[in-house]
């Protein structure tokens, strides 16, 4: 089976999107700290690690887990600081949490939409603690829980809308001077216009190309101001029906997993908190045959990210979940019917071993 549409990937934006819209917007709040909009992830978190190097004198060390995206030891190395790892992953039961100085910043992570649960209880049990906390809710801006405990929570909702940036930088106490250059044009014009052209239908060379042509841009850019292409098309929306799509989406996939129980495949959460919204319906593959199924969904249609592809420094235990995660597209674009498509063709890849 081929999908009937694309399934995953950058969202489209359709030109009656870019009107303006009635709504609360759907940039979260986070109980106690202040908001600052900037273009990216990228940005935000480097926002706040120049934040925190002015206010430790550039004496703390930053711990950050050893399954990561690599943008954040990008970011770090921008600015000359050197990350301690430590070892935490998504559905851990336990966690080796790091021993952190006074002047310590520590990253947390939460996951694909769900609350990291092991992190916030060890938080916890530091009430008294003279360093610093930095939740990352690049995957889970919208789930109850996430971005509450620490000092800092950064968030990027690319992922999450149809938008060529946006992001920001929450903080409880009062960030030093911050200053943020102005929107890239270059990166933000060949964003908007890959994402144009994919609701169009065009190409998917010229919209791949356009999208890498501007995430090319990221690798030496300084924090910018949110665009205000997307600062419109973030004002408005429905967290919602967004909300309740995805979690019923996440569902039809849980019971199509359990219902089908195919040898290789497992999911890598048991459960949904009521609260939480999910980003991907993340997946292990056994068997060394993680990058095949990618490459057969994507022949069908349907685009499978990776969460992700880590250093050689990584931990082996990290190393091992990067090699066989999967994650299963589900968010608001999508429906039942596409759902059962995806189950489809994943059963259609693992009966094809078999026989």
């Amino acid at each position: 089976m081929i999908s009937k549409r694309r399934i995953g990937g950058e969202m489209e934006i359709h030109p009656g999107g870019l009107a303006p819209r009635e709504g609360d917007g759907v940039w979260p709040v986070f109980s106690g700290k202040e908001g600052i909009h900037c273009d990216t992830g990228r940005s935000a978190l480097a926002l706040a690690l120049a934040d925190w190097q002015k206010k430790s004198g550039d004496h703390g060390r930053f711990w950050a887990p050893d399954y990561l995206c690599h943008s954040v030891g990008d970011a770090a190395a921008r600015l000359g600081i050197p990350v301690e790892a430590y070892s935490d992953r998504p559905a851990m039961l336990k966690s080796d949490f790091p021993t952190p100085g006074d002047r310590d910043l520590v990253l947390i992570v939460h996951y694909f939409g769900l609350v990291n649960r092991a992190a916030l209880a060890w938080l916890a049990g530091h009430a008294e603690r003279r360093w610093l906390v930095l939740e990352d809710c690049v995957q889970a801006p919208y789930s109850a829980g996430a971005g509450e405990a620490g000092d800092y929570a950064i968030i990027s909702l690319r992922k999450w809308w149809p938008t060529p940036d946006g992001a920001a930088l929450y903080s409880r106490q009062t960030l030093a001077a911050v200053d943020l250059a102005n929107a890239d044009e270059a990166f933000v014009s060949r964003r908007l216009a890959a994402q144009l052209l994919r609701a169009a239908g065009g190409s998917d060379a010229t919209f791949l190309g356009w999208i890498r042509d501007a995430e090319a841009l990221l690798g030496s850019s300084p924090p910018r101001h949110c665009s205000w292409i997307a600062e419109g098309l973030l004002g408005g929306g429905d967290l919602g029906a967004a909300r309740a799509r995805r979690r019923d989406n996440w569902f039809a996939l849980e019971r199509g997993v359990a219902a089908h129980a195919i040898m290789g495949l497992a999911p890598l959460f048991a459960t949904l908190a009521p609260d939480e919204v999910p980003l991907a319906y993340p997946i292990r593959i056994t068997g060394g045959r993680r990058d095949d199924l990618r490459s057969w969904l994507a022949g069908k249609g349907i685009y499978c990210p990776i969460h992700w592809s880590l250093p050689e420094s990584a931990s082996a235990a990290a190393q091992h979940l990067a090699a066989e995660i999967l994650s299963l597209p589900i968010d608001q674009r999508y429906g039942a019917g596409d759902m059962d498509a995806i189950l489809e063709c994943i059963n259609e890849f693992f009966r094809g071993i078999t026989s």
